[in-house]
């Protein structure tokens, strides 16, 4: 191999492997304590993979006062009860003749794109039996870089994914508060 292809080589491995993804960051809820104690129900037709992660994102940042999930209806008394419903929209990580270009353009170090979208269903119920129901719809682009495997795309997807639902339902909650309190105990 003469010196010129073996430099080539070199840049090539070196390049390919301080490759990263350029992601957004995933969002961190901040907003007041809503001082209610809440049931949570999950209908998730997106293979569980996401309707905990929004409840354990929801319990973490503080968003109530406290947080029964699963709730049973024959157990602790709640100030409300939220059904949460997640949806996949569109997923697509198709190849497409501008991905084959990029790959080509960088001598393969960048990759195809994965896009998600996803949409959340929130119905409370209080305990006066009023209902009231908030949607939230988030995507993410997720440019692929090789040298990553699915598996981690696929985490830092439901990571991002998961952090936006609950950010996006954490901010419909805390404008409605009142939604929480009607009929108090």
């Amino acid at each position: 191999m003469t010196r010129p292809l073996r430099y080539l080589a070199l840049l090539l491995l070196v390049v390919q492997a301080c490759s990263w993804a350029i992601q957004a960051e995933a969002p961190n809820y901040k907003g007041e304590m809503i001082p209610v104690v809440v049931g949570i129900n999950l209908v998730d037709n997106v293979g569980n993979k996401y309707g905990p992660k929004v409840v354990e994102s929801l319990r973490v940042w503080g968003v109530f006062e406290s947080i029964i999930y699963p709730y049973r209806s024959s157990g602790t008394q709640v100030d409300a009860v939220i059904t949460l419903t997640l949806d996949a929209l569109d997923r697509s990580g198709a190849v497409t003749a501008s991905n084959i270009l990029l790959g080509i353009g960088t001598l393969g170090i960048a990759g195809q794109g994965t896009d998600a979208k996803h949409r959340v269903t929130a119905v409370v119920q209080n305990q006066n039996g009023t209902s009231r129901q908030y949607t939230a719809e988030v995507d993410s682009y997720f440019h692929r870089v090789s040298g990553m495997r699915d598996e981690q795309i696929a985490q830092r997807t439901r990571y991002l994914q998961t952090s936006k639902l609950a950010h996006a339902l954490a901010i419909l909650f805390e404008k409605d508060q009142d939604s929480f309190t009607q009929g108090r105990r």
